[in-house]
């Protein structure tokens, strides 16, 4: 049903006060460690984050697991501060491994973290890296099972999520790879709209985003009847100005297809591993007040039973 679709994939979340977030936008440092692999990612910065407005973001179930986990493992850090946070979402390679991960810029004091951690965790190291392994929590074990890493790196950069995931980012800072190329041409074409953005690189079977997007402004929802590889943002200001882009999947050479199976992420849609067509795409930027996308807000959590804002 659309409605169980919905609940495991879009996500309306209003968190962290000001004080918290420094002025960085698109972290640079964080979208260098997101794997070529990833199906979905979306990102969050100051402006989004000032709390009397909701940031509209694209994410699962276990994305905001990892979120709600992140600030209770490092509760004990009372020099925390981020400055920037992204949401990824990787290959679904079976039912029992979902990768998926939360991955924040700023400062962290790492003694401290492992130190006040909850009762259960555990250390190891990877490639040097000193790793808190984090069973699941009493209060989540009904849906998430499995077991989860948490890395900082340098004090400024933390990672937390499925251990293949956490692997692949550690991997990628100790041998300082290059960005995704996809990724960062996605995010180039959505200008300075990332206060609050996402890049899709999967298919929505259930029509659920174009439904939630048209309810805002058709032209939005036009955009994401296109399909494909879909990237919209958001930046706030006296209006909240929306822009929307997409460009066709390829119709050739796609190497996988996979979907997200339901349960704790609850999502319908087909995964590919492949370049973007080179058939032109469609976009939109639409301005609207905040009381008109605070009413838009409101609405989608009631009517696609969407969790409620933080």
């Amino acid at each position: 049903m659309l409605h169980r679709t919905a609940t495991g994939v879009l996500i309306l979340i209003s968190l962290l006060s000001a004080k918290a977030v420094s002025a960085l936008s698109v972290d640079p440092q964080l979208i260098q460690l997101v794997s070529p692999q990833s199906r979905l990612v979306a990102g969050m910065s100051r402006t989004a984050a000032q709390g009397s407005t909701g940031s509209f973001l694209l994410i699962t179930a276990e994305n905001r697991t990892d979120l709600s986990d992140f600030f209770s493992l490092t509760g004990g850090d009372a020099t925390r501060r981020m400055s920037s946070l992204l949401f990824v979402t990787g290959e679904d390679r079976d039912a029992d491994a979902k990768e998926h991960s939360l991955l924040v810029s700023g400062e962290f004091n790492r003694d401290s973290i492992f130190r006040f951690s909850a009762a259960g965790v555990s250390r190891e190291s990877y490639r040097g890296i000193s790793v808190l392994v984090v069973p699941p929590f009493k209060r989540e074990r009904e849906t998430l099972r499995e077991v989860r890493w948490l890395a900082i790196l340098d004090a400024r950069i933390a990672l937390f999520g499925s251990v293949a995931s956490v692997q692949h980012e550690i991997d990628r800072w100790i041998e300082r790879a290059a960005p995704d190329t996809l990724l960062t041409e996605r995010l180039h074409r959505l200008a300075r709209h990332d206060d609050s953005w996402c890049v899709l690189l999967a298919r929505d079977l259930e029509g659920v985003t174009e439904r939630v997007l048209a309810k805002l402004d058709p032209r939005l929802g036009e955009v994401a009847h296109e399909g494909g590889l879909l990237a919209f943002g958001i930046k706030f200001g006296r209006k909240i100005e929306i822009a929307a882009d997409s460009n066709p999947f390829p119709t050739e050479n796609v190497s996988t297809q996979r979907d997200l199976t339901e349960g704790a992420s609850g999502g319908a849609m087909h995964f590919f591993s492949s370049s973007p067509s080179d058939k032109a795409g469609s976009q939109a930027v639409v301005k609207v007040s905040r009381r008109k996308y605070q009413d838009w807000s409101d609405a989608s959590i009631s009517d696609y039973g969407l969790f409620a804002k933080r």
